[in-house]
């Protein structure tokens, strides 16, 4: 069998479209993350600016402010040990830091949640 160019060039611009898909995708799940982020930090009394999914000076403040206080080296990035000490400490009604609306687990792997009654 022979591949032309066209059929490789072809699939290539596919494949680059649904890269660019996917990538837009996680962005806006990065983008929810921050949100959830900012919002805690915001409940713990620090001030990241709009709650708005940017990772800005302003949340990198916030996020290095907590880390000190809470007696984290403060590297003003949402890293495993911040992320893991803001879960312990968001109520049980909000949606979970580290996890997205798509059914995520910290992992990256899916998830499934079922209600029992």
């Amino acid at each position: 069998m022979t591949v032309s160019r066209w059929t490789t060039v072809a699939a290539a611009i596919v494949g680059g479209a649904m890269l660019a898909t996917s990538a837009m995708g996680a962005q806006a799940e990065d983008r929810e993350r921050v949100k959830i982020v900012q919002q805690a930090l915001k409940d713990r009394g620090h001030d990241p600016g709009a709650v708005d999914g940017q990772m800005g000076p302003k949340t990198e403040a916030a996020l290095r402010d907590y880390q000190q206080k809470e007696g984290l080296r403060g590297t003003g990035t949402a890293d495993a040990d911040t992320l893991t000490r803001l879960r312990a400490r968001t109520p049980a009604t909000a949606p979970s830091i580290g996890s997205s609306a798509t059914g995520t687990s910290n992992d990256g792997m899916a998830t499934e949640t079922r209600q029992t009654k």
